[in-house]
């Protein structure tokens, strides 16, 4: 990862034993013999031996030739004999003591190395300024590009950058940890901007951009879902992957209405992916795979990774229908999420507890999932960026979800029970009326319940934000739900109460003769959406989203994509005068320049 340990040391003895066997020397023979046997220990690896022998001959004086190298070496002793400390300043002691030292370059290259390993990034930068020597600043710019990779992320690169922004390396780095971001996060000014100036290669840093749109007559959607055809049986009632069948019809109601009503041409291919990557993986062979205008899954993570290289490879739009895990989409423009993803639930989420309930403090629990885990963090983060304050951010296991009682309770306290209202005799933990709001990332019905327990107890006027899946968990009766007024993030919710959706169940009913799940709901409404934006923007409408704004959707609140490979649309369920009521909140779309 940059130099050799001894590539300096080796160079540096050969030319001071050919010097010193010189008749010129030969009268400092006390400065020689202690010279080379710290030379000889510290080849041999014995360097707290070698510090000791080399510090008589560090003094500067006429009669010794030996000043400037045994400090050096001394340094380096110093440094392989676990002292970094003492290495540092014999090294800041020989920088000041001999400014014109023919090896001044490699005391700066050590000097960073201990600066670097230390973390102190600015300092090991700014020792690497003066380095003048093309084979010391080749080793440098190694050392350099390993420790800024590993060390730090991409906005202290990029304060690092401002500060010295004709740094090669820091240019370079920068780059590839922004074209690493997803895309929505990349500042794509910066970005083309550091491709420009430090000449680099685009194709390496792995930046796709998406094609001009092309409009066809018909469009071929490719649908790769774990049908399990094979494990299907006609006398089961309901059936494992009863949900992706159920999605499945939905999604042909879809199209076939589109033609229909529509007049829009539309041609689907089903592939059973058998939730297996082999098998996905002879699918995407087939020589009409590449003939594909979208690709509709596959649900899980192996399979969809297949997927996704494919669909970059041969630019082909690729949307998982059901999940919200920002691991789907990672930085490549053709892959989306037709739901919000759980890190723009997070944000959306701590704007709207901003907006609603002022600069807090509020409290964020969050649950052992990742996705938990990415949900809470977002929301802390936004909720910080925009001012606000955070008593605790806490992770919560769910087999000590006890603590949540000891956070919002003092130890001890009779809990009240959350099905009736009887009052009991309490202590807090936190005073009544000092928290503001409990954000819960957590759809474990052993969390939420303690949240909603604790607030019970509490009495006062502290709000909570939790999922609207609490509501189908049958562990917290509605109407304490309505009492503390809790609110929910919905970010799939359907308006089952409307015209559009009472239609869809009609005609559902009569063709399945069966009601439709939310699964076939979903189907229906991925459909409709991308049959829509086929029809009206191109084989590409990426292209077009940023411009379009929102778009209303049929059985949902609708959709944004804007600067967005997600939803950026995330209903919230509030209670008013008439029970629920939706709030439909999209996330705000920070300015990159």
């Amino acid at each position: 990862m940059g130099i050799n340990m001894y590539k300096y040391a080796k160079i540096f003895l050969v030319v001071l034993a050919a010097w010193t066997t010189s008749a010129s020397i030969a009268q400092n023979i006390n400065y020689q013999q202690q010279y080379l046997r710290g030379k000889e220990l510290f080849n041999d690896g014995k360097y707290a031996l070698a510090r000791e022998t080399f510090k008589p001959i560090i003094p500067k004086n006429s009669a010794n030739p030996f000043s400037e190298y045994a400090t050096f070496y001394g340094a380096l002793a110093a440094y392989y004999d676990g002292h970094p400390a003492a290495a540092r300043e014999m090294l800041l002691q020989s920088r000041e003591r001999f400014p014109t030292w023919s090896k001044h370059d490699e005391v700066q290259y050590w000097l960073a190395k201990i600066y670097f390993e230390s973390e102190d990034t600015y300092l090991a930068l700014n020792a690497l300024k003066s380095v003048k020597d093309k084979e010391v600043k080749e080793d440098a710019d190694k050392m350099t590009y390993h420790f800024l990779h590993t060390n730090h992320d991409v906005f202290e690169i990029k304060a690092f950058y401002e500060d010295y922004p004709e740094n090669t390396v820091l240019g370079r780095v920068l780059a590839e940890k922004i074209s690493a971001q997803p895309l929505k996060e990349q500042d794509k000014d910066l970005l083309n901007e550091l491709i420009r100036k430090f000449d680099l290669d685009a194709d390496k840093l792995k930046i796709a951009a998406v094609e001009e749109t092309v409009y066809k007559e018909t469009y071929r959607i490719a649908v790769l879902l774990p049908f399990m055809v094979e494990e299907l049986n006609a006398n089961d009632r309901r059936r494992p992957n009863q949900f992706v069948l159920d999605f499945y019809q939905g999604l042909r109601m879809a199209i076939d209405s589109l033609s229909e009503k529509e007049g829009i041409s539309l041609e689907m291919y089903a592939y059973d992916t058998k939730r297996d990557s082999i098998t996905t993986s002879r699918i995407l062979g087939k020589p009409e795979l590449k003939t594909m205008d979208l690709i509709i899954g596959p649900l899980y993570p192996q399979p969809a990774e297949l997927v996704s290289q494919f669909a970059l490879d041969n630019k082909i739009n690729m949307v998982n229908p059901l999940s919200n895990s920002v691991e789907f989409t990672g930085n490549n423009p053709y892959v989306f999420l037709f739901n919000p993803s759980v890190a723009t639930i997070g944000e959306v989420s701590a704007e709207f507890a901003y907006d609603s309930f002022g600069e807090g403090p509020g409290l964020v629990l969050i649950g052992e999932t990742r996705n938990n885990r990415v949900m809470g963090e977002a929301f802390a983060d936004t909720y910080n960026e925009k001012g606000g304050e955070l008593l605790m951010v806490r992770q919560i296991d769910k087999d000590n979800s006890r603590e949540i009682l000891d956070i919002l309770l003092a130890e001890g306290a009779m809990i009240k029970d959350i099905s009736n209202d009887e009052e009991e005799e309490n202590e807090l933990a936190i005073a009544r009326d000092s928290l503001s709001f409990i954000f819960v990332a957590s759809d474990n019905s052993l969390i939420f319940s303690k949240v909603i327990s604790a607030v019970e107890t509490r009495g006062d006027n502290v709000q909570i934000i939790g999922s609207s899946a609490w509501l189908e968990i049958p562990v917290v009766k509605y109407e304490v739900f309505e009492r503390l007024k809790t609110h929910f993030y919905a970010p799939s919710y359907i308006t089952y109460n409307s015209p559009a959706y009472r239609s869809f169940r009609s005609r559902y009913v009569k063709k399945h003769r069966t009601p439709p799940t939310e699964y076939a709901a979903k189907g229906f409404e991925l459909g409709v959406f991308f049959g829509n934006n086929l029809d009206k923007f191109g084989k590409y409408p990426q292209t077009a989203w940023n411009k379009e704004g929102r778009q209303s959707g049929i059985l949902t609140e609708g959709y944004l994509f804007t600067q967005s490979q997600d939803n950026q649309l995330v209903p919230f369920l509030e209670f008013g005068d008439d029970g629920l009521e939706v709030i439909i909140r999209k996330r705000t779309i920070k300015d990159q320049n």
